[in-house]
Order: C-alpha cells, then sequence, then structure tokens
C-alpha cells in the first residue's frame, strides 16, 4: 500500500513516498519512482498514487514526454503546472480506444454491481422491482457530484455505449433487463462519468513547489482517472497555498494516510502534529 507525504513550511517543501507497488494482489515491486521534478527549469515536483499508468502508459513515461513538450517554460506558478499538466494528458495520444475507455467500462460495472444488492431475494419481480428502486437511489445520489465534463450530451453518450453497458447488465445481474431499466442504467453510467466518480483505474497526482511568482510554496492535489470522450477525465481534489494563507505550514498524507498520523501524531485538536 502505497504512503505518501507533502511538508509544506515557510522556508521549504519536502515531498515523500515509498517505491513500493503492487501489482496483482500478491506481487510487489520495490523500486518503482513516483516522485519526478516537471523540468530542471521549475521547483516543482510531481507525485503519484494509486494505478501505475495512464491509460495503458506508465506514468514515467507520460511525465516524461510532459517534460519535452513544456521544454524550457516556466511556470507562475504550481496551478499554473497543473493546469498546463491536465491540458497535456487531454491531448495525448494513447495506444487504443479500448484501453481509454477502460476507466468508463470499471464506471459502468460499478453501477451495474452496485444495485445487485437485492438479487438474491426470492422472486424474478421482486428481484426486479428492487433492483430498479436501487437504480433510482444511486442515480439521485450521482446527481449530487460536482460535474467535471458538461460537453457530452446524455444521448451522444448513449449512442456511444448503450451496447456496452447492456451487454455489462445481460452479463452481470440475474434480471430481466427491461428497456426502462437499461434506459436508466445508461443514465446512471453517463452522470458517474462526467462527474466526480472515481473507478478503479484513478491516480492522485500531486504537484508541489514554487512556481516563478510564488514567494511561499503551494500544493495541487488531483485525481486523474483515464479520458472520457478524448479529454482527461481530471479533477482538482484540494489546494494548499502558503502564499495566501496564514498557516505557517502544511502536513499533507496521501493514499495511506494513517502511516502519515502514526509518525507525525495529532495535536489535542485532531490535526496533524510534527514531533
Amino acid at each position: 500500500m502505497t504512503a505518501e507525504v507533502a511538508i509544506l513550511t515557510r522556508s521549504a517543501v519536502a515531498l515523500a513516498a515509498d517505491s513500493a507497488v503492487t501489482v496483482g494482489k500478491d506481487r510487489v515491486w520495490k523500486n518503482t519512482n513516483k516522485l519526478f521534478s516537471v523540468s530542471a527549469y521549475n521547483d516543482i515536483a510531481i507525485m503519484i498514487y494509486g494505478t501505475g499508468d495512464f491509460c495503458g502508459i506508465s506514468w514515467e513515461v507520460v511525465i516524461k514526454q510532459f517534460r519535452s513538450q513544456i521544454g524550457r517554460r516556466v511556470f507562475k506558478s504550481v496551478e499554473e503546472a497543473a493546469q498546463s499538466f491536465e491540458e497535456f494528458l487531454s491531448k495525448f495520444e494513447t495506444p487504443s480506444s479500448q484501453i481509454e475507455n477502460l476507466n468508463l467500462y470499471s464506471v459502468f460495472l460499478d453501477s451495474i454491481t452496485d444495485c445487485c444488492t437485492y438479487l438474491e431475494q426470492d422472486g424474478a419481480l421482486r428481484r426486479r422491482r428492487l433492483y430498479s428502486r436501487r437504480l433510482d437511489e444511486l442515480i439521485t445520489s450521482a446527481e449530487e457530484m460536482p460535474i467535471v465534463f458538461d460537453h457530452v450530451s446524455r444521448e451522444q453518450f448513449s449512442r456511444k455505449f448503450s451496447k456496452v453497458i447492456k451487454r455489462f447488465l445481460d452479463t452481470e445481474t440475474k434480471i430481466h433487463v427491461t428497456k426502462s431499466i437499461h434506459s436508466r442504467m445508461i443514465t446512471l453510467c453517463y452522470e458517474r462519468a462526467r462527474r466526480q466518480y472515481s473507478s478503479m483505474f484513478q491516480t492522485g497526482v500531486v504537484l508541489a513547489g514554487y512556481g516563478e511568482s510564488e514567494v511561499l510554496p503551494s500544493l495541487q492535489h488531483w485525481t486523474i482517472d483515464g479520458k472520457f470522450d478524448g479529454k482527461a477525465r481530471a479533477w482538482l481534489k484540494a489546494e494548499y497555498d502558503l502564499n495566501t494563507n496564514t498557516s505557517s505550514a502544511f502536513v499533507i498524507p496521501f493514499a495511506q494516510s494513517d502511516i502519515a498520523f502514526f509518525i507525525f501524531g495529532r495535536d489535542a485538536a485532531g490535526l496533524p502534529r510534527i514531533y
């Protein structure tokens, strides 16, 4: 399990990450690089956790390509660097559309199986009604999530993924899939795909350091989850900026955060404390 931490003070910024990554269920690689420099011309670093690739391409390769693309460009702020990285990922060419859509297929399967809680109930009609009720609840819940994409309509989404969703429904459920269930499942998949709903292919991306115009360090914490309609499925989770904050320091854990809190401890108010 990955454990990472960032420490921002008024005199420095430090990032630390373990070097182990689990592949499958049991295999562990102990020499994985999770911490990279943006470029030799910027005092900004990128740290990753979670999935080790972006649409089938290793993050190390992706970040090297980003370095090559920005060349000698100097970012005025960490925020500007993060936005540039997101734009780069949207334009980044992936090996195939099938690999690019793996994150979306994961969202579809999650949506279908999340409705399967009551499928052990007796009676086909009862199971279908319970599945349908749960589906409506999940649609309502999904519609409360922040929107990431608004350039794809439900109709466009349905034309592209309706058959895939129907095939998954037929494979993963034990109910008769009516037109109504199929249509509402498309709606659930659409809402989750265009909002801040993470798939099993998500990667946490942290950019931290000093932009050219920043006197004190700042940090941007993003979720990158593959692509959706050719654009990076990405959103900002949190940001920390000592240039605009009265705090004297931040200690920010990522991934397995209990490890960092065990090392640093907490004060009486429950906030991280350095010993």
